[in-house]
């Protein structure tokens, strides 16, 4: 979806982004921790048994970093800063390619500098960028979602032909639904509303979604732990 030469716009984009998220993350060293992140954190030291009242997948992020930086420098403090800088780029990343796809659709530089300024400026998504939230994640892949959903239109579904293509929507639904327990109805509302769409998307997107909802219904069902 993004030819090599665009990757280099994408970089700076997500780049220039980043640094401006860095005197927030100075400010709040090691990063923002409230009670729904302690909660994950105490889950990923044993303290607390597993639930997945906390989205498992996202206590799960929680506890590799945590784990990394007990181990490795028997400080929890250093998992928190390893998880808000990995959180701060994944941000930075997804951010940087909003900005590049606004200017790959409209080819407007006064647009793509507006773009790319809110999110450089925006303390809000500065903030957010160093919390640990399984919010913060969940809205960046809302965001991937609304703009691939925007390309397979306008393409018609012919992107939907190739299989990396199928294979990143399936993903990211997934992750949309095991970010945040309420994902689901995302997904269901979404396949509902793709009986809507042209022809050549949702005989597609039906069947990626259909296998992913009873993916996502018996996981989170019968299989994880409420």
């Amino acid at each position: 979806m993004i030819n090599k030469a665009s990757k280099r716009w994408w970089i700076i984009f997500s780049i220039s982004i980043f640094l401006c998220f860095l005197p927030y993350f100075l400010t709040f060293f090691p990063g923002v921790l409230t009670s729904d992140s302690l909660s994950s954190v105490r889950q990923s030291l044993g303290i607390e048994p597993l639930s997945n009242h906390h989205p498992i997948l996202f206590t799960t992020l929680v506890s590799f970093f945590i784990n990394v930086g007990v181990s490795l420098f028997n400080d929890v403090n250093i998992g928190v800063v390893l998880f808000s800088l990995f959180q701060m780029l994944a941000m930075s990343m997804i951010l940087g390619y909003a900005t590049y796809w606004t200017y790959s659709k409209r080819g407007s530089k006064i647009l793509t500098a507006v773009t790319l300024l809110f999110f450089r400026l925006n303390p809000v998504i500065a903030i957010y960028s160093i919390t640990m939230w399984k919010d913060v994640i969940f809205s960046g892949l809302m965001v991937i979602l609304c703009l691939l959903l925007f390309d397979i239109v306008n393409s018609d579904g012919t992107i939907l032909t190739l299989n990396s293509s199928k294979i990143f929507y399936f993903t990211i639904i997934i992750l949309i639904a095991f970010f945040r327990n309420n994902g689901v109805y995302i997904v269901a509302a979404l396949t509902f509303f793709l009986l809507l769409a042209p022809k050549k998307c949702n005989s597609i997107l039906l069947k990626i979604n259909t296998i992913a909802l009873l993916f996502i219904l018996i996981m989170q069902g019968p299989v994880l732990i409420y």
